[in-house]
């Protein structure tokens, strides 16, 4: 097995099982320097078996963001396939129906949920999974490539979309329509507009403060002598429980 010259530090005994190496790996590496490390080795392990190359790879967290490296989601570059893979087990499990491209995986804090990021445009398809059964529970659209995030306490996703069904004054310039930030509730699967965008007014690029809290952009539109123009301030909100 060739092993990365990153990786050049950790015990990898060629001769054990994939999934008994990918413990073993977990055990050595606990800080996040070596976090880029643990990746390279990773890929070069799971292309042993995938017999393609992996596209991409993505560690599981146990809590408050501290990596566990207990679950791993790849894609395959043939076919571009997808797998969660609990390194307890013998064999990654096949997540179908994912869509094509995929940019970016989101593991919830707590590691309950993973969201698969795919597109490329600026308008993302986000679909919910839960890594134990590998199915896929929800589907979004939202704005900007990787930019959906879990609150702080698993409950709820956060994200920016666009509505062309409302005119607004960028329409002759840009495409998108009006852009709110949205929460959705992973208890019903209901969405909630909490800021909604008007026709000089959006608002993007929302990120969780706390469990009550978010930021985003304020962004205000305007036109002048032909020319789309816009400024921006950082805002901050508390949630209604």
């Amino acid at each position: 097995m060739l092993v990365s010259r990153c990786c050049s530090e950790l015990i990898l005994p060629a001769k054990e099982s994939i999934s008994s190496r990918l413990v073993l790996i977990s055990s050595q590496v606990s800080s996040a320097s070596f976090e880029v490390c643990l990746k390279c080795w990773a890929k070069d392990c799971l292309n042993e078996i995938a017999e393609s190359l992996i596209l991409s790879i993505s560690f599981s967290f146990k809590g408050k963001y501290i990596p566990d490296r207990q679950l791993v989601f790849f894609t395959k570059e043939k076919n571009e396939t997808n797998f969660i893979w609990n390194i307890d087990e013998a064999q990654p499990k096949e997540i179908r129906g994912i869509a094509s491209r995929v940019g970016h995986a989101i593991w919830s804090p707590n590691s309950k949920w993973l969201m698969i990021d795919s597109g490329t445009s600026p308008i993302r398809t986000g679909q919910l999974v839960d890594p134990a059964s590998g199915k896929i529970i929800l589907e979004v659209s939202y704005l900007g490539a990787g930019q959906i995030s879990f609150s702080p306490d698993n409950s709820r996703l956060l994200y920016a979309r666009g509505s062309e069904d409302l005119p607004s004054i960028k329409d002759r310039h840009v495409d998108g329509g009006r852009i709110s930030v949205i929460v959705l509730d992973l208890g019903t699967g209901k969405e909630k507009i909490v800021k909604q965008g008007t026709e000089t007014v959006d608002y993007d690029f929302p990120k969780w403060k706390d469990d009550h809290q978010i930021s985003y952009t304020k962004t205000t539109n305007s036109v002048a002598q032909g020319k789309l123009l816009h400024t921006d301030i950082q805002e901050t909100m508390k949630l209604e429980e």
